[in-house]
């Protein structure tokens, strides 16, 4: 799946808006998304920031659009990568409109209006987030959108170009909570009350954590419980220890290098590494039941016959149990329950 994520698009408009120095705000795309939907529920308590433009991408659902926001020119700029800005465009004249009122701006009374921009089309069904970010990139640069090329390989250059660009311009994240990965989680508060790892110098909040080893050590705990292991597996396994040591990652994309993070816990997304390191002393295998592991998950696969799942049940709350004393996340909400019906004689295998 080729679609941009919220995530990457308000970051590549932050690092486009902090070019441009002080006159763009960007309005997040979960709020530009409720606004322009009408549902002021999360803009009622809003600061309306002193700035001339506005960038505020809008999820449609499942299609990005773009709308930009001229205030002192009192008019909403629309651009759809399908041109289909007439469906949207009084729907959100409508709110934005509505917006003001309830926020009593001195421009709530204004006569405000749409505009749009001629640009070529979208040619596929996937990349409307790329679009809408050369398009204000280019709307920025020469006020202008036409020179936005949509072909398939313009746009995978484009992909490219926005990877590299959030890769040079990605801060620092020691300073953020392991467990949340957050600074400060509860936005009522100024107090952030955090513990630092004296080993790998990260740090995590004293309520995302259940419990904090006596000499501050976060990664203590996965420490000692690896080292319990190695009674259990061969030494060979433990040459893999040294990424639970001020391991350092960082990405590569090409000629792009992000900055280096020295991490003392978990191991790298996708790799073998990780049942060896975390699960490779709970096992079960019964005529039933099995537990099957991957790279990044663990299964529990049974065979259910007449209703009869206790033992698959059992299974999994003692992998649950085992997971908490051994300081692993289970992530609940994660459980799936596939049913697949038995075939009744051995001829339907075939």
């Amino acid at each position: 799946m080729n679609w941009l994520s919220d995530e990457v698009i308000d970051s590549y408009l932050h690092i486009l808006a902090e070019e441009q120095k002080d006159h763009i705000f960007v309005l997040s795309s979960v709020v530009s998304t409720s606004l322009f939907n009408g549902q002021f529920r999360c803009v009622r308590k809003m600061i309306i920031p002193n700035r001339d433009l506005w960038l505020c991408p809008y999820n449609t659902g499942g299609h990005w659009i773009l709308v930009i926001v001229k205030m002192s020119g009192k008019a909403l700029l629309v651009i759809d990568p399908l041109s289909n800005e007439q469906r949207y465009s009084r729907r959100i004249l409508r709110n934005w409109r509505n917006f003001l009122r309830m926020r009593e701006h001195q421009l709530s009374s204004a006569s405000w209006t749409v505009e749009t921009l001629g640009h070529e089309l979208q040619v596929d069904g996937s990349s409307c987030g790329v679009l809408i970010l050369k398009f204000v990139e280019e709307y920025l640069q020469s006020g202008s959108i036409f020179d936005v090329k949509t072909d398939p390989a313009s746009v995978q250059a484009a992909r490219l170009h926005i990877a590299c660009k959030l890769i040079e311009n990605g801060g620092s994240v020691e300073d953020y909570c392991i467990e949340c990965n957050m600074i400060n989680p509860d936005t009522d508060s100024d107090n952030v009350s955090m513990v630092q790892c004296d080993i790998c110098l990260r740090w995590a909040h004293h309520d995302c954590l259940k419990s904090v080893p006596a000499n501050g050590n976060l990664h203590l705990l996965e420490v000692q419980r690896i080292k319990k292991k190695r009674k259990k597996l061969s030494d060979n396994v433990f040459v893999c220890t040294y990424y639970l040591t001020r391991r350092p990652q960082y990405v590569r994309l090409g000629n792009c290098v992000s900055g280096t993070l020295m991490s003392s816990t978990g191991a790298p997304q996708g790799t073998v590494l990780a049942p060896f390191l975390f699960t490779a002393d709970f096992k079960y295998n019964s005529e039933s039941c099995h537990i099957q592991k991957y790279s990044d998950d663990t299964a529990i696969v049974a065979c259910i016959r007449n209703g009869q799942e206790s033992e698959y049940r059992d299974l999994i709350k003692a992998l649950s149990d085992w997971s908490q004393k051994n300081c692993l996340k289970d992530q609940g909400n994660d459980h799936r329950f596939p049913q697949v019906q038995a075939p009744s004689s051995a001829s339907e295998y075939l």
